[in-house]
């Protein structure tokens, strides 16, 4: 293969993002040029959809001519301090600048993290290796049915079609199925085990999230939004937090939506949820030193938390859930729900990609769709009648576009869409503390929960998320911020929003436009408890907390931290991710919503949704206990009515 053009370019930009040692400043370690990150950058982006390998390149030739508009030889071409005066000018240039420079950024600071070299100055070169020193059960392959082993054009019949296999269609297909129902279950992803999740995270992401983990809305801020695609959906892939949503949420969906749904109903379904998912306490043997340290600063200050409940009761704290857990400790529905329902009769269609629910008149009678490829293609075809009733669990992104394809025309579908934006501080300590070892999502305070804002402890896979940690510093504090690697601990929150984005379509295979902007209220919150957090970080023991907000850098003392969280942050400066998409197909009556409290849709008959979407608000806490309960209700509802 020619040497890709944009080889020398990635090159010169990883050369400005992470500069060569600097002994002077602290900085010891070596700069991405030397390591040669680039060519790991451009082979992950060549895994990205084409429409993100477009975007990035576009970027990219930006970066490149923008000095030489500026009559100065171009970007690559530039000396490496006139490199980072130029990285450095648009990265304070504008908050979109700013972010247009994220995935590159991102892609070069995970790329640096996971060489062997720097892992090991890092002290962590056994760090994101597999602890296999106990027996583990045999793997055993959940039987699905895939393109290669299926005729171009399938067409059978099912009692029931379900679009989806994560937390709303896994408990639904068991519960119809062990009724002695014949159903079949839709998935566009495919289905992995444990041996898949050993190769470094990095290269994991384009096997189990939709666009390579690289969804994004758009609006002030841009929000990274990865979302699940896998036999197992996002369970695959979380942080394995198990939280009931609280009862005041629920019963205020009653009172403002007429949802028919108490939390009485709910809580009825929760005790079976959590014994088929074995939800307990997050063990201290296993929590790590990320969590030893937010509980200590906790405590100085008067507060409470306690371990986070998570479906793992036999993690060994790898800290790679977001990456599909290494030891099969963190039970996702791939584990429990969907062997159950498969060993009931049920048939898993996996790569295949549900294009419409097939109406007759209102009534839903079955799905079709196209199978998809290895390599990402369309190939073949088909058509799964349903003889008793359709439900759609394609999540809260994928749900609406189906149904408007399927001639469905809320006007509540694809709006309303909520999204628990999230961001954290990370904080500097002078003793080691490597938190990538032990439990990744682990402590819980919920001091402001009843304003909106829950803390949860968090320290994703180093390649994963120091590159948020670090994104709001230059090339120089980075290199320092990372030189002191085995000594950040982190502290993330996120926020029950109010704001409201919407999903729009672009048709055939193509992924939808995603609208997000964070109003003023949402701001706020985000803000006091980004500011709670880096006073737990110091009340710790930090020496310096880094909040995620562009042009803040490092904080060292309490005063430091007042005076920057008197200013009024807009909303473009803050750093936000988000991992829980819901409320696009809400609950309420046919003029408040798309569904009913049984999540049937309105218009149409037999034909159900039962995933996030049906949220008409923001939840708090982690969805997937919530969704679950709330699918084994619609199931009962269906054996019923169906």
């Amino acid at each position: 293969m020619p040497p890709d053009p944009m080889h020398a370019l990635l090159t010169a930009a990883a050369d400005a993002i992470l500069p060569p040692a600097n002994e002077s400043l602290g900085d010891p370690l070596p700069g991405a040029a030397e390591l040669d990150v680039a060519t790991r950058v451009l082979a992950l982006i060549r895994r990205l959809p084409p429409v993100h390998q477009r975007l990035l390149r576009a970027g990219l030739w930006l970066l490149e001519h923008l000095p030489w508009l500026a009559l100065q030889p171009r970007f690559s071409r530039l000396d490496r301090p006139a490199r980072a005066r130029w990285l450095h000018r648009l990265e304070a240039f504008s908050p979109l600048s700013a972010r247009a420079l994220l995935p590159l950024k991102m892609l070069t600071m995970g790329a640096y993290l996971e060489t062997p070299r720097v892992a090991a100055l890092l002290g962590m070169e056994n760090g994101q290796k597999v602890p296999l020193a106990q027996a583990l059960a045999p793997i055993q392959p959940l039987p699905v049915q895939r393109p290669e082993d299926l005729p171009p054009d399938v067409r059978a019949e099912f009692d029931v079609v379900i679009v989806g296999s994560g937390a709303g269609a896994a408990p639904l297909a068991r519960t119809l199925a062990q009724a002695g129902w014949s159903v079949a279950l839709i998935e566009e992803g495919d289905a992995h085990t444990r041996e898949e999740f050993r190769a470094p995270p990095l290269d994991r992401m384009p096997l189990l999230y939709r666009d390579a983990g690289a969804t994004v809305t758009l609006g002030r801020p841009t929000v990274l939004l990865p979302i699940g695609r896998a036999v197992g959906g996002t369970t695959v892939v979380n942080s394995g937090t198990c939280l009931r949503t609280p009862e005041r949420i629920v019963a205020g969906w009653q009172d403002a939506f007429g949802s028919g749904l108490s939390p009485e109903a709910l809580a009825r379904h929760y005790p079976d949820v959590e014994a088929t998912l074995g939800v307990a306490p997050a063990s201290w043997s296993v929590m790590g030193g990320n969590a030893e340290t937010i509980r200590r600063g906790v405590e100085a200050l008067g507060l409470s938390g306690r371990p986070l409940p998570r479906n793992a009761p036999d993690c060994h704290g790898a800290g790679q859930c977001a990456a599909g857990c290494p030891l099969d400790a963190k039970r996702g529905v791939h584990l429990n729900y969907l062997p159950q329902a498969v060993a009931a009769g049920a048939t898993i269609f996996a790569r295949a990609r549900a294009d419409a629910v097939v109406r007759e008149g209102s009534r839903a009678v079955g799905v079709r769709g196209r199978f998809r490829a290895k390599d990402g293609g369309l190939t073949g075809q088909f058509e799964l009648r349903a003889r008793r009733g359709v439900v759609v669990a394609a999540g809260a992104i994928g749900t609406p576009g189906l149904l408007r394809a399927s001639g469905l025309r809320s006007p509540h579908l694809g709006q309303h869409l909520r999204i628990h934006p999230a961001t954290g501080v990370t904080g500097r300590f002078p003793h080691e503390i490597r938190a990538w070892r032990g439990v990744l999502q682990s402590y819980l305070i919920e001091t402001l929960a009843d304003d909106g804002v829950l803390f949860e402890a968090t320290f994703p896979p180093p390649s994963l998320g120091y590159a948020e940690a670090g994104m709001t510093l230059d090339g120089p504090g980075r290199k320092q911020l990372l030189g002191h690697f085995s000594q950040l601990a982190t502290l993330g929150l996120l926020v029950s929003d109010t704001s409201e984005g919407r999903v729009v379509e672009l048709g055939g295979a193509r992924s939808p436009l995603l609208f997000y902007n964070l109003n003023d209220a949402d701001r706020r919150k985000t803000l006091r408890g980004m500011k709670l957090a880096a006073e737990i970080l110091l009340a710790a023991g930090a020496t310096e907390v880094v909040p995620m907000i562009e042009g803040v850098g490092v904080l060292r003392n309490r005063s430091e931290i007042e005076a920057c969280f008197a200013r009024d942050w807009p909303a473009s400066r803050l750093q936000l991710s988000a991992y829980h998409p819901m409320g696009t197909a809400r609950i309420g009556q046919p003029g408040q919503g798309a569904v009913d409290g049984w999540g049937a849709v309105h218009g149409a008959d037999r034909l159900v949704v039962c995933d996030a979407c049906v949220f008409p608000t923001s939840l708090t806490v982690n969805p997937q206990v919530t969704i679950m309960a709330f699918a084994q209700r619609a199931a009962a509802r269906i054996l019923e009515t169906w």
